[in-house]
């Protein structure tokens, strides 16, 4: 009895110690496996393409779960007989660039897509497995409408005198760099607005502020540069001395030192900034504006401006309305446009000197006017080559000035549009650079601003090659007699556009659409007043280009 007493005892206690050991443990608990892969961002095809293009189109995936998963991943776009599987296999915390096979990107139209994963069970968050996505088409050397500026804080404020652009570069997922387009709409507003160029979306930002002592807006004088890493630096115009720095990662503004008073004028139509790099140093140059010749330079590791440079020139009249800057930084020159005299000029950065250079014209070949002067408006902006382009205010007129000939090339006109408005107070030009799949230096886009009480945003795809190079099957060569043929040699000649360009690939001419006459295969038109040289001549129309190379003797 007393034995048995003792085991009984004996279990209870073993029993007790074994639940004080287990209860002193740690508690582990098996989680349950998540099975979550998304999609972060469609990188291609995205933005303006140039027809033809051959686009790889490319998604960025993720694996968010907790196992290895493997899946497909399928990419359409509509209208363009396009479709791709890849398969995947991510492990967790994984990215992956998912890559599709080559898409020739034609023919020129406005273009959706959508990109998605396979169903998987078990997904927990089924709202990443899919994304749209939209781009455009077009052809090079003409003017694309693009998506208009966003209402802001008043609807009834558009784009007029003090609309600025420039472009600046922000650093996102997985290090990816976005290109943004940032823009004052003017017009007495305070509004600070981004345009993403691959997702092709506006983004309303962090408005500039009033300073201190005075609640000015954004007017005439307004002007915009970036110092290439993260800062914008700002003019707000309107009969101000305001010097503004914005952060792009931030989305901050801070105000900076007054530009100097100077002749007791302060900053209106006509200024411009432009950002310079000497000797490692970083350097804003302000051109006030206001019928002056006042110009400076802020030192921006000091903070403070330097009033001992040589004023710009330009006589009596000064830099008024119509005036507007560029900086060159492969030769170091700040390039200036007097407004309204339309004198154009080039500033020596090394040298402290300013040199002329040959006017913007007066005339236009293509909208045959005559004597028209560079107004509220004017625009310019340069390429990463040779090629500085400019908006004439009050017209349509685009132009671009070659640097090493210093000489200027008519472009195709900025379009209407359907508010049937010309470029005037407003008017605001940016470039972007091609970074992939180009010829040359000096392809690229350009991002226009129209100005004139509109939000219109127009694109123009540049070229850095001359056009013959875009289609060798159709390409021959003939002597110039006067008169040039363009043929279709197996069908009638279809309805198009005719141009001429240089052998730099810039538009020199160009005619109005030709009409189909049926049973034609062939049309003979006249180009005279050409200069001896090289040309390229372009037929242009849907599903069908002929290029002939053209030889001008004395």
């Amino acid at each position: 009895m007393l034995k048995q007493c003792f085991k009984s005892d004996a279990k209870i206690l073993w029993s007790v110690f074994f639940l004080i050991l287990f209860l002193s443990q740690p508690f582990k608990f098996c989680p349950a496996q998540i099975i979550d892969v998304g999609l972060i961002e469609v990188l291609s095809p995205r933005g303006f393409i140039r027809d033809s293009t051959v686009v790889i189109p490319m998604v960025r995936a993720i694996n968010l779960g907790t196992i290895q998963i493997g899946c497909e991943v399928f990419l359409e776009i509509d209208d363009a007989d396009y479709s791709d599987t890849v398969a995947i296999f991510l492990n967790p915390g994984e990215t992956f660039l998912v890559t599709f096979r080559p898409w020739t990107a034609t023919p020129p139209d406005e273009y959706e897509g959508e990109v998605w994963i396979e169903s998987l069970p078990g997904d927990t968050n089924l709202l990443n497995n899919e994304l749209d996505f939209e781009f455009v088409v077009a052809n090079p050397n003409e003017f694309i409408q693009g998506p208009s500026l966003p209402p802001g804080t008043n609807p009834k404020k558009k784009v007029k005198s003090g609309g600025s652009v420039v472009r600046a570069f922000r650093t996102g997922l997985d290090q990816v760099v976005d290109t943004l387009i940032f823009a004052f709409k003017g017009n007495n507003t305070r509004g600070f607005f981004a345009y993403d160029v691959n997702k092709m979306n506006w983004q309303v930002k962090e408005s500039i502020p009033f300073a201190p002592d005075k609640a000015k807006r954004v007017k005439a004088g307004a002007s915009l540069c970036y110092d290439g890493e993260d800062t914008i630096f700002a003019l707000k115009g309107n009969n101000t001395l305001e010097f503004w720095a914005y952060s792009v990662s931030n989305n901050t503004w801070v105000l900076k030192p007054n530009v100097p008073l100077g002749s007791g004028k302060r900053v209106k139509g006509g200024a411009g900034l432009a950002f310079v790099t000497e000797d490692g140093k970083k350097y804003v140059y302000c051109l006030k504006g206001n019928k002056t010749n006042e110009f400076y330079k802020f030192d921006v590791a000091n903070n403070n401006w330097m009033t001992t440079i040589r004023p710009a020139p330009g006589g009596v009249k000064g830099f008024g309305s119509g005036s507007c800057i560029v900086y060159d930084s492969i030769n170091k020159r700040i390039y200036a446009l007097q407004g309204t005299t339309n004198q154009f000029f080039y500033y020596d950065v090394v040298g402290d000197s300013w040199v002329n250079r040959t006017g913007m014209p007066f005339d236009s070949d293509i909208l045959e006017t005559e004597n028209k002067k560079a107004k509220d408006g004017t625009a310019m902006t340069i390429d990463d080559s040779v090629t500085i382009y400019a908006l004439k205010g009050g017209t349509q007129e685009f132009w671009s000035y070659h640097i090493p000939k210093d000489s200027w090339f008519e472009k195709d006109t900025i379009p209407l549009g359907l508010a049937r408005k010309k470029v005037k107070g407003g008017g605001a030009l940016a470039f972007i650079a091609q970074t992939s799949g180009t010829k040359g230096r000096g392809e690229g886009e350009i991002y226009a601003l129209k100005g004139n009480n509109t939000d219109e945003m127009w694109v123009f795809l540049t070229e850095a090659v001359p056009p013959e190079e875009k289609d060798a099957k159709n390409k021959t060569q003939q002597s110039f007699a006067g008169t040039m043929a363009i043929f279709n040699n197996s069908s009638p000649l279809p309805s198009g556009k005719i141009k001429v360009y240089d052998v730099t690939g810039r538009l020199i001419k160009q005619f109005s659409p030709i009409l189909n006459q049926e049973g034609v295969k062939g049309k003979r038109i006249g180009l005279s007043n050409l200069n001896t040289g090289v040309y390229f001549l372009r037929f242009e129309s849907k599903g069908f280009c002929s290029i002939k190379k053209l030889i001008v003797r004395q």
